[in-house]
């Protein structure tokens, strides 16, 4: 009994692995399908049509699978044939298959051939084609066609090609050997799928559903050139070449002989790559012939991917054509592209609502003359949207400037519905981005800049005061949505001097307004009236005193500030970006409350206070047990948001009196 069931679950085992070989392999199922309606074939005419469609489709899309292995996605689409009576050849997709009705030739070379062709005018790179010239996209199929078709056992059906289609074809139109001749160069050095094709591909996808542009066409050929050229150079001659256009932008490094790697290292390579991602390539291919240097450049991407320069895509190994005799070289393509979180820094991003009205406004970006690479927004204040030119000979900076006086700006100003629209030159500097980010903030307004190892902020020092009200804006807006496009926290840098008392004044009122959005955002009490704010002491990037008032009397105006364990005070500070804030009470008597906001000055420990009638400057005296570093904060942000709380030049002095009366009565 045991012997039966033994037998019967080996027999269900085996027909299942059958079963799933053929799943997994459909073409070795039609294959084999074929071969069986070819045994019975003798029974009728029917039978015979149907096993010659599915061994020239199984044929052809094995040689298709093979091609999609090289560069995944060229020939997304499978084919598959019916025969028709009053049908020359007619090409359809349905159902992600590619129908080709055709009538029956008793010549099965000739079958194959012009399912073939008709295959490729619908399969080959579907979403790209009406984009290069006809000759070229032509041409294309015809090189793609050689490879399909020379991977059959016999050569009769190649040899049916040459004769009856590209023979006829190259005389009606000659311009189609000249593109196939250099496709048939850079096919020769292995870079027609795995670079050619697939940046077709991208392109494809970069434009889709655009009209066809002339403009496009005659980059497509400039990049058939420069791999033309690359191709034919000699083997082992090292080269370094960017190609950036307005849709195609990419950069080959040929990873150089051992000597040169012995004598520059293989730092001089990752320095080439970090470049040209600077220079703006979306996509870096690394190549290189011959074991050693195959071993080096894969040890150069897994430098790229471990320091995040750049994401890895995909890494292809493959076999070049000796020269004259010998054996084949072993070669390698890797296909890098810029690291997602390069520089910590979050992907750009674009709001398409504000890419499309631009779109409509400018047609340098409707034309991808112009790209844009970020924007941001605060609601019906302030828009920024950050371009790249698309090609090295477009000023982007010049085209700022034109662009903010421009009429069409006033136009898009009205559709996105701010108040200020920025255009900002992009730079894959972050700092460099930062400084334009703070527009109209004059670039040589900043006296520095500089990234913070580790947090990744961006601090900008700026000394003159109607400078630094300028980069935050009103209400804050303008800092606040630079931050946003950036991606990174800018912080303003304290001036080098404390502010006067005449500066603190002019600026009273802009600081004013930005604590008080801050504090509306965040504090229901204050939005719905029952707390006033009657000043503020504000040092940008380091500290914010705010002097509270309850309008109801049952209201507790700091506490309903602070919020549970802090929580609303943190986000103030978060939206001001300055690392403390301090709630006060309010006091009318101007030296209580200027020893109240000395926080955290401690009462006792003053000696005296003493008052310039003249000038109105405070010297405060205190006792030498008093940490007067604290009083005076890091780089004097606490005397100089104290200062400002309160319109005052303060002296803090250390005095061996002992504590005494002070001229001025404390609570």
């Amino acid at each position: 009994m045991l012997h039966y069931v033994a037998t019967f679950v080996s027999g269900v085992l085996l027909a299942l692995l059958v079963v799933g070989y053929f799943v997994r392999h459909i073409d070795k199922w039609e294959r084999l399908w074929a071969l069986i309606v070819r045994g019975g074939s003798f029974l009728s005419e029917r039978h015979k049509r149907r096993r010659i469609a599915l061994d020239v489709q199984s044929r052809i899309n094995t040689a298709c699978e093979r091609l999609n292995a090289e560069m995944p996605g060229v020939l997304p689409h499978a084919l598959k044939i019916q025969w028709a009576t009053r049908v020359d050849t007619d090409s359809f997709l349905r159902n992600h298959e590619v129908i080709v009705r055709m009538s029956r030739d008793p010549n099965d070379d000739a079958n194959t051939v012009r399912a073939t062709m008709a295959y490729l005018s619908r399969g080959l790179l579907p979403e790209a084609r009406l984009y290069p010239k006809e000759e070229l996209m032509r041409a294309t199929d015809f090189v793609v066609s050689r490879k399909i078709l020379s991977q059959r056992r016999s050569s009769s059906a190649l040899n049916y090609f040459y004769e009856n289609v590209w023979g006829p074809y190259v005389r009606r139109q000659p311009s189609i050997r000249d593109y196939a001749t250099q496709l048939e160069v850079i096919d020769n050095d292995c870079l027609f799928t795995r670079i050619y094709l697939r940046e077709l591909k991208c392109l494809g996808e970069r434009v889709r559903m655009r009209a066809p542009d002339p403009k496009i066409a005659t980059e497509i050929d400039s990049f058939v050139n420069y791999l033309q050229n690359i191709a034919a150079r000699e083997r082992g001659e090292e080269s370094d070449l960017p190609f950036i256009a307005r849709n195609i932008r990419v950069h080959i490094i040929l990873v150089a002989k051992l000597d040169t790697i012995e004598h520059a290292g293989i730092q001089a390579h990752e320095n080439r790559l970090v470049q040209a991602l600077a220079e703006g390539a979306d996509t870096v291919y690394l190549l290189a012939s011959g074991q050693q240097n195959v071993m080096l450049t894969r040890g150069l991407a897994r430098r790229a991917r471990s320091k995040n320069i750049a994401n890895v895509e995909r890494t292809t190994s493959y076999q070049l054509p000796p020269l004259t005799g010998g054996r084949v070289n072993p070669a390698v393509c890797i296909v890098c592209q810029r690291a997602s979180a390069q520089d910590h820094r979050p992907a750009p991003k674009v709001d398409s609502n504000i890419l499309e009205q631009t779109s409509e406004c400018f047609d340098e970006i409707a034309n991808r003359e112009i790209e844009v690479r970020a924007t941001a927004i605060e609601h019906e204040t302030v828009a920024k949207i950050a371009v790249a030119a698309a090609s090295k000979d477009f000023d982007v900076k010049l085209w700022c400037q034109d662009a903010h006086r421009d009429q069409r700006h006033d136009t898009l100003l009205k559709l996105i519905g701010v108040e200020q629209l920025d255009f900002i030159p992009w730079s894959n500097d972050a700092c460099e981005l930062a400084v334009a980010a703070l527009f109209p903030l004059h670039p040589l307004a900043v006296d520095d800049v500089w990234e913070e190892s580790g947090s990744g902020e961006i601090w900008l020092q700026i000394e003159d005061a109607m400078a630094r009200g300028m980069a935050i804006g009103k209400s804050g807006c303008n800092i606040k949505v630079a931050n946003r496009l950036v991606a990174r926290r800018l912080m303003l840098a304290p001036t080098s001097e404390s502010t006067a008392p005449e500066e603190t004044s002019l600026r009273s009122h802009a600081v004013d307004q930005i604590v008080v959005a801050a504090m509306r955002e965040h504090i229901p009490e204050f939005a719905q009236g029952k707390i006033e704010v009657l000043r503020t002491g504000y040092v940008p990037s380091e500290r914010c005193k705010i002097a509270v008032r309850a309008v109801i009397p049952a209201v507790n105006a700091v506490g309903a500030c602070i919020g549970e364990s802090g929580a609303r005070a943190r986000a103030v500070q978060g939206a001001l970006n300055v690392l403390r804030v301090d709630f006060l009470h309010w006091d009318p008597d101007p030296l209580k409350m200027l020893v109240t906001a000395l926080h955290p000055l401690d009462p006792e420990k003053i000696v005296a206070v003493e008052e310039d009638p003249t000038t109105g400057n405070v010297r405060v005296l205190v006792s030498p047990d008093q940490d007067v570093g604290a009083i005076i904060g890091t780089r004097g942000c606490n005397i100089r948001a104290t200062e400002r709380l309160t319109n005052t030049r303060i002296q803090i002095d250390v005095s061996d009196a002992h504590v005494g009366d002070i001229s001025l009565p404390i609570a």
